[in-house]
């Protein structure tokens, strides 16, 4: 796994979107991380990565669900149990990181520029 995820980073795709400097590069990565460490059986790990992921976009929130799934089979304990191994972190560390966001910047305006447009979008 560890070899998949380093042929994904060098690709010539990812090198080309960190050329033009994107932020989804990062986005992208925190997402790979949070499944790398879910299938090792991590799930505050996962769940931190996927909050970071969350954190530069909100899409990525979508993916809690696979995270619970995931660590449910590897753990091999209840739905319910994997659900609160990783849901409890996730959103300690999306507060966490929100926290310092307005520790630095002194304002919550990030959160209308992050969140903003694709929460209050009317029509596509």
């Amino acid at each position: 796994s560890i070899k998949l995820a380093a042929l994904y980073m060098l690709s010539p795709a990812t090198l080309l979107t960190c050329v033009g400097q994107s932020g989804t590069l990062f986005n992208t990565a925190s997402v790979i991380f949070a499944f790398l460490f879910a299938l090792k059986g991590m799930p505050v790990h996962s769940a931190a990565f996927l909050a970071l992921a969350t954190y530069l976009s909100l899409y990525p929130f979508m993916l809690i669900i696979a995270l619970v799934l995931i660590d449910s089979q590897v753990s091999k304990t209840s739905r319910w149990k994997s659900a609160a191994r990783v849901i409890m972190p996730f959103f300690i560390s999306l507060t966490v990181l929100s926290l310092v966001s307005y520790y630095i910047s002194g304002s919550w305006d990030y959160i209308y520029s992050v969140y903003g447009f694709i929460l209050t979008v009317t029509d596509l």
